[in-house]
């Protein structure tokens, strides 16, 4: 296994920063990882994490609603994503070396305005909307699906998946996100040393 060389540390904020140094790669990769998943989720009331997975991405009080995918394409980036599971949601995006603050700005922006965003309600709405669509094409059509957590369940220690069956309905009223600094990691990999 290769030695990759990394620093880290956390930021008065509680963020955990994980950076790695390369000056051969012409590019920068921002991950950000926030614990908590659909296991954190209250029995019966599920999708929470995978729903604000979508709202994450639909803009901030500082950048303006569906802007956030458009602002990394015009810079260049590429592997825009985000994904949910039961531990953890995260997002990602590479961009060129000099596009990095870009990408920082964004993921800040969206830790801690999201809320603050005008039509929050009807953002949220909508995207409960999407997350039930995608339930019902990924889970309730395909019989395999429907059976995947019943399965999980008896394979599993308890304790260890959630109590609440499966994430992608998209819940019911919006709670606490959980995300927040103390429960959030941030890689990030770019060719020089930040100024920071």
């Amino acid at each position: 296994m290769p030695d990759i060389p990394f620093e880290r540390y956390t930021l008065p904020n509680g963020l955990d920063v994980i950076l790695h140094v390369d000056h051969d790669a012409p590019i920068a990769h921002v991950e950000v990882t926030y614990r908590v998943g659909s296991k954190d989720e209250a029995p019966g009331k599920t999708g929470f994490a995978h729903l604000f997975e979508h709202v994450m991405f639909q803009g901030t009080k500082q950048i303006p609603e569906d802007a956030h995918f458009k602002y990394l394409k015009e810079a260049g980036a590429s592997n825009i994503n985000g994904t949910t599971n039961n531990d953890r949601t995260n997002y990602f995006e590479t961009v060129p070396a000099n596009r990095l603050e870009l990408a920082l700005w964004l993921e800040s922006s969206r830790m801690g305005f999201l809320l603050d965003r005008p039509a929050f309600q009807e953002t949220l709405d909508g995207q409960r909307d999407v997350v039930k669509n995608e339930r019902r094409q990924r889970v309730e059509t395909r019989r395999w699906a429907r059976s995947r957590r019943p399965r999980a369940r008896r394979c599993t220690p308890r304790g260890i998946l959630p109590p609440n069956g499966d994430r992608l309905d998209g819940g019911s009223q919006p709670g606490e996100p959980g995300r927040r600094p103390g429960r959030s990691s941030a890689v990030t990999t770019r060719p020089a040393t930040p100024s920071w």
